[in-house]
């Protein structure tokens, strides 16, 4: 069985456009959170949004094809491109996209219904999930697998699927990760639910584990990581970020407003389980969890239980939602790629120092029920324990 690294990262984020400038924005602290642009919000009570602004293809791209890509499948063409820069060009062609996503397709399927006249054959291809691997693969000339997941938790579900396919040696590489985008369609639905919840006319700022969590706010943006073999890597001088050590999953029924909710916890549990027995390491091994809680006060309840039953108290926690608001399909692989860099570099997102952070958990899950977890550990960690 082949080791599985991460050697490197495009990032898409509200706080920032590149991998660089979005970590840079999440050591700091910094939120993405704006005044919305990109719809017309007279109707809503609440008008602010993790968007992704300013934003033009056209300021990256001279082809006109890609003004015809639909909005998230843009930010991954763009974190697909940062994340090939370290690949020669000679060797991209055979490497594959994995990408997940919940909700980018939604108001393409509503002008569709409502609008007729709006569509064309190429637009009607942007109403399906796969349409963005797909591109992202043809803009980049890859020939590679393309596959689309569809989940809350696409993103670390596609980070699993290609360590997967490389541990198993069906590939040496592939490029994998989760694009979301921000419509009228998502917002109006996050707003209807903090309506009905009781939470729509207070702070607007998406506040997970906090006294005054009042519901998510929805963001957009991408992550794309370049996932390999660790032969591979090493055979083309590409230093590893991160190793893919430990995965898991599990599902549960999903929130259930008001109640404790011990399904979902449990099911948070054995997912955390899982990862960490498949990475052969230990709760106290852990140095940091980065988290899927988004705001909403059951879903952080449960959050915080899943921690205390897994690694315990004293362990650094990373709210990640608080600076890049509610990802959906695409948070689970911004956060391992937020955790990749926080062990290159030995800090958390929020300017906390980590040094000698060897090994991050990733928890994500969703309302409806799903849990996914990833431990990423550092590379040289990795080989001490083997």
């Amino acid at each position: 069985m082949n080791d599985v690294v991460v050697t490197d990262v495009g990032l898409v984020t509200s706080a920032g456009i590149g991998r660089e400038a979005a970590w840079q924005a999440l050591r700091e602290g910094r939120s993405g959170l704006k005044d919305i642009a990109l719809f017309a919000t007279a109707e809503f009570t609440t008008r602010r949004a993790y968007e992704v602004a300013p934003w033009s293809p056209t300021a990256y791209w001279k082809s006109r094809s890609v003004a015809y890509f639909s909005r998230s499948t843009q930010f991954a063409y763009k974190a697909a491109e940062e994340c090939l820069e370290s690949v020669e060009p000679e060797r991209r062609a055979p490497l594959g996209v994995v990408l997940g996503s919940q909700f980018s397709t939604v108001h393409n399927y509503h002008k569709l219904l409502e609008e007729p006249d709006f569509m064309t054959p190429i637009k009607f291809l942007g109403t399906l999930p796969s349409s963005i691997p797909t591109n992202v693969s043809i803009a980049c000339g890859l020939r590679g697998i393309s596959t689309a997941l569809s989940s809350s938790v696409a993103g670390l579900h596609a980070l699993a699927y290609a360590a997967d396919f490389v541990r198993s040696g069906y590939a040496e590489a592939l490029l994998a990760g989760g694009a979301e985008e921000l419509s009228r369609d998502v917002y109006g639905g996050c707003h209807i639910a903090r309506s009905l919840a009781g939470q729509d006319g207070g702070e607007e700022a998406c506040r997970p584990l906090h006294a005054a969590h009042n519901g998510l706010v929805p963001g957009e943006g991408s992550a794309v990581l370049l996932v390999e073999s660790a032969a591979g890597a090493a055979a083309s001088n590409r230093a590893a970020l991160a190793a893919i050590a430990g995965w898991g999953t599990a599902y549960a029924p999903g929130l259930v407003p008001g109640h404790r909710n011990r399904e979902a916890a449990d099911a948070g549990v054995r997912a955390i389980e899982q990862a960490l027995a498949d990475a052969g390491v230990r709760p106290a091994d852990v140095g940091a969890v980065f988290t899927g809680a988004n705001g909403v006060p059951d879903g952080d309840d449960v959050a915080a239980e899943v921690i205390a039953r897994t690694v315990g108290g004293g362990v650094p926690v990373v709210a990640l939602k608080a600076w890049t608001g509610e990802m959906f399909g695409a948070f689970g692989a911004v956060a391992a790629a937020a955790g990749a860099l926080a062990l290159r570099d030995g800090v958390l997102p929020g300017g906390r120092p980590a040094p000698g952070l060897d090994t991050v958990l990733v928890h994500d899950f969703s309302c409806e029920g799903n849990h996914a977890a990833m431990v990423l550990t550092r590379p040289a960690a990795r080989a001490s324990a083997n």
